[in-house]
């Protein structure tokens, strides 16, 4: 799995769930039962601007490192604003990347401290996580309370949040979706700040079809297509 190149920004484009369900169809009296299957997963679609030859290299670079989609991706959310913030009592306002960003020396462009992003929000695991399981217990530490449709990592698998239960002393039950994809043990980092997901490219066209939309190296604009990629 290759990590996200940081320079490389969406302005368009997001994350959605890919859901199969299997259904008898209606009986007589007109209902129909509906069960939905484990194989549920995340798809992606993100669209970017080609503004300048340096996204246009670092795409390049990105798409051959893929290989079409023999390799994976360590995919972002790209959601900045729906996120527990701590909210700072005095001004009332939340301490997310805007206000904790710092000008450089030159003042020219904001620039972040190592490890900002995810020391923004800190949480943990209170409890284990088993496989296929929706439902855990989160610790925060440093943060606001979560809320449902926020969305989470562990490791680099990416779940939404259904239902929030207050159980107190800064722990949270939660349901979420998917399933777990894997085992998580108590006190694995639950990453709000920086969520991501372990995704491919939908089809081996779309890295063809984005590198011909910046043949001429200029400005373009790009879209790609992500599934979830499957657990081992």
């Amino acid at each position: 799995m290759i990590a996200w190149p940081p320079s490389l920004k969406p302005f368009n484009g997001g994350f959605a769930p890919s859901v199969r369900s299997l259904s008898g169809g209606q009986s007589l009296s007109g209902f129909e039962q509906v069960q939905p299957q484990l194989h549920d997963r995340w798809a992606a679609s993100f669209a970017f601007y080609m503004r300048n030859p340096a996204s246009v290299t670092t795409m390049r670079a990105f798409l051959s490192q893929l290989r079409g989609r023999a390799n994976s991706v360590a995919l972002p959310a790209f959601d900045t604003s729906s996120k527990p913030w701590e909210i700072d009592p005095v001004t009332g306002l939340p301490n997310n990347l805007a206000r904790a960003r710092k000008r450089k020396l030159d003042n020219t462009v904001f620039a972040d401290a190592p490890g900002l992003v995810d020391a923004l929000i800190i949480a943990e695991l209170a409890s284990n996580v088993a496989l296929n399981a929706t439902a855990a217990q989160i610790h925060v530490t440093k943060g606001g309370a979560p809320v449902a449709g926020q969305r989470f990592s562990l490791a680099n698998r990416l779940y939404s949040i259904d239902d929030v239960t207050v159980i107190g002393g800064g722990v949270y039950g939660v349901t979420f979706w998917p399933w777990a994809r894997e085992v998580v043990a108590v006190n694995a980092p639950v990453n709000f700040t920086s969520p991501r997901c372990e995704m491919r490219l939908a089809d081996d066209a779309e890295g063809q079809d984005a590198m011909k939309a910046m043949a001429l190296g200029r400005s373009g604009q790009v879209s790609l297509n992500f599934d979830e990629v499957a657990v081992a």
